[in-house]
């Protein structure tokens, strides 16, 4: 986030405007003190004009398991679980299942959730 800030040649106040977020929450981000959450983050990548993955540093994330997978890929769309489950078209229990409970998708979901994470592909 300090990199693109610097790069775009804000201050940290002129990004808190543009992004809505309070200063506070700009310098916890930029030192690490907390990871932005995807709302957090989608505010920091639309007003610094970067990829949500980017600026909320989720290519970092670990993706071995299929929860993995599935909580990277929904960071890197840039949604919350409830808007992961609108975009597959089914309840956010399911995602809840897939991720938690290794529950694993029915072949006609199964195919949407892979089309979801080939994002990690790329």
């Amino acid at each position: 986030i300090t990199k693109l800030r610097d790069y775009r040649g804000w201050s940290k106040a002129s990004l808190s405007a543009r992004a809505n977020l309070s200063i506070p929450i700009i310098q916890a981000c930029e030192v690490g003190k907390f990871a932005p959450t995807v709302y957090t983050a989608r505010k920091l990548a639309d007003a610094l004009r970067a990829p949500i993955w980017y600026v909320g540093g989720y290519d970092h994330l670990p993706q071995k398991t299929l929860a993995e997978k599935i909580e990277k890929a929904c960071k890197y769309h840039g949604h919350t679980k409830e808007e992961m489950a609108a975009a597959l078209d089914v309840e956010k229990k399911r995602i809840y299942n897939w991720s938690v409970k290794g529950v694993r998708p029915l072949p006609e979901t199964e195919k949407k959730l892979s089309l979801y994470i080939a994002v990690l592909r790329k």
